[in-house]
């Protein structure tokens, strides 16, 4: 059985250091990070998934050097999405687990 997806702004994750929380969460769901900058910010942010989140393994990179681009572009109906406190605080109280 597949993992139900999580889809969160690298942007949140950042500000709000969920480091420990999506080390939980990632035992029980198919986390993936979504950045959405210019090509220079992307590759920083790929490094820093790299290094902060290794256990993440996917992230969907979504580049607005040429026009302006949001989460709407992304396929989410499979998951949840996560762009900033509201929407995880909402999430985190459905949760049919303890994190």
């Amino acid at each position: 059985m597949s993992k139900t997806k999580i889809y969160i702004d690298l942007g949140y994750v950042m500000k709000s250091n969920l480091y420990e929380q999506l080390k939980r969460l990632y035992k029980h769901y198919e986390i993936v990070i979504i950045c959405i900058g210019s090509s220079e910010n992307l590759s920083q942010e790929v490094l820093y998934i790299e290094r902060k989140l290794p256990f993440i393994k996917d992230y969907i990179l979504l580049n607005n050097d040429y026009f302006d681009i949001n989460h709407f572009f992304i396929n989410t109906k499979e998951g949840s999405v996560i762009k900033d406190q509201g929407d995880y605080d909402n999430f985190i109280k459905h949760l049919p687990i303890a994190i």
